[in-house]
């Protein structure tokens, strides 16, 4: 496996694209590099391989992650672009392929100050593109990544997944539905201790 010196630019992935076999998108959003998310997320996809026998995984880290930059929301919407427009979407672009390649994408977060990572929601801004991953119809949004899944291990000490004070899964699971991915998983890893029944069942592909 290939790995880039930065975490913003490039991912790490297996060294052969096998065509016709799976791809799974792994990501980590802790700033914890021995977070409960990061260990939930590396034992998930290390099971999804073994369910998939030749998948290929490609594996980013968007923990520090940057949103949109100034200027971005000039180029943001489609159309003819400049030079330096273009550079301003170059990551942007990169983060769409990746998704767009996906068939399971496989995110470790964490729950920070009741919500999500300034990582996840940069990853989210990035790939949240008009004409490209989500259109309007008749004035109602549809996302274009279709035929993807998506397994979600929530880490978090004092807020409970789903509770009243939980702002991270309702926004992020609004926000992949938003561009398509309708068909979501989200493990609790509460205190250090993965959610098992629940964890079985995102393997195995059932949604909630």
């Amino acid at each position: 496996m290939g790995c880039a010196a930065s975490s913003q630019t490039a991912a790490k992935t297996t060294a052969l694209i096998v065509p016709g076999a799976k791809t799974i998108l792994h990501l980590d959003a802790s700033n914890n590099l021995g977070g409960h998310s990061r260990k939930a997320s590396k034992r998930a996809v290390e099971d999804l391989v073994k369910a998939h026998k030749g998948a290929n995984v490609v594996q980013r880290d968007i923990s520090e992650l940057p949103g949109l930059p100034n200027g971005a929301m000039d180029v943001w919407f489609g159309g003819e672009t400049t030079a330096k427009q273009d550079e301003l979407l170059k990551l942007s672009k990169t983060l769409v392929a990746e998704v767009q390649a996906a068939d399971i994408v496989v995110i470790g977060s964490p729950i920070y100050n009741f919500g999500p990572s300034t990582g996840l929601k940069g990853w989210i801004d990035q790939i949240a593109r008009m004409g490209i991953t989500f259109e309007y119809v008749d004035g109602a949004p549809v996302g274009m990544l279709k035929n993807k899944r998506a397994i979600v291990l929530v880490a978090s000490g004092g807020t409970k997944v789903d509770s009243k004070r939980d702002h991270h899964t309702p926004w992020l699971r609004t926000a992949l539905e938003f561009v398509g991915i309708e068909e979501h998983a989200f493990v609790p890893v509460f205190g250090g201790e993965v959610d098992e029944a629940a964890f079985a069942e995102a393997i195995a592909g059932k949604a909630e």
